[in-house]
């Protein structure tokens, strides 16, 4: 996806519907995947300032409502701050903004992940899933149960091509094809297999 053309003008003014103070610095976070993100020095603190990559202001609102119902249950969820009107997020223009505070500590390269890191990111995972065990459906993303075999298929034929194709060939594409190519060929093998009885199990967030 582009990257939107967002000036330090138009962010110093989004900024303004936050008890946020004067902008004393800006710069562009290079580590997020998913949203657009700058770091934020403000003569009332550090804050990291999102513009999502959709504008579904819905989806926004569920995910702040989850994050509060996590915090809530005590986990160590980082949740945006409120705007002067009283709401989670910014809605502009079109554009979807999120305002957090800044979470000090560091972030690991993948490739330097230590086991006892893999397993405190495990029991991480667990704790939070305990903790969400009563949260409401409807903040999370419901999902459908039925396969369509030749859709999975074909999916899954489409990511192998892209993975093939790619430049820059290492063990992350082998791990993926190794991967992918399980996949296809265990639903080729389990074809008639249906999911008869998982829709009457228990359905967490």
């Amino acid at each position: 996806m582009a990257e939107p053309v967002v000036s330090g003008e138009d962010i110093e003014h989004v900024l303004t519907r936050w008890p946020a103070g004067k902008v004393l610095e800006v710069s562009s976070d290079s580590v997020g995947t998913i949203n657009w993100t700058w770091l934020i020095t403000a003569d009332s603190g550090r804050y990291a300032l999102q513009l999502c990559c959709h504008s579904d202001a819905g989806k926004v609102q569920r995910v702040c409502d989850l994050i509060t119902y996590a915090v809530g249950a005590g986990q160590p969820a980082i949740q945006p701050i409120m705007t002067h009107d009283g709401s989670r997020y910014l809605e502009e223009d079109g554009r979807l903004w999120l305002l957090s505070p800044f979470a000090p500590g560091f972030q690991t390269d993948r490739k330097a992940m230590s086991l006892d890191q893999d397993r405190g990111l495990g029991r991480g995972l667990a704790k939070l899933l305990e903790a969400l065990a009563g949260c409401p459906e409807s903040l999370g993303r419901s999902k459908s149960l039925e396969v369509q075999v030749d859709q999975s298929l074909e999916k899954i034929d489409r990511m192998l091509e892209r993975v093939r194709a790619h430049p820059d060939q290492s063990k992350y594409e082998d791990y993926a094809l190794h991967r992918l190519t399980g996949q296809r060929q265990w639903i080729e093998d389990h074809a008639d297999a249906t999911t008869n009885g998982l829709k009457e199990l228990p359905f967490q967030v």
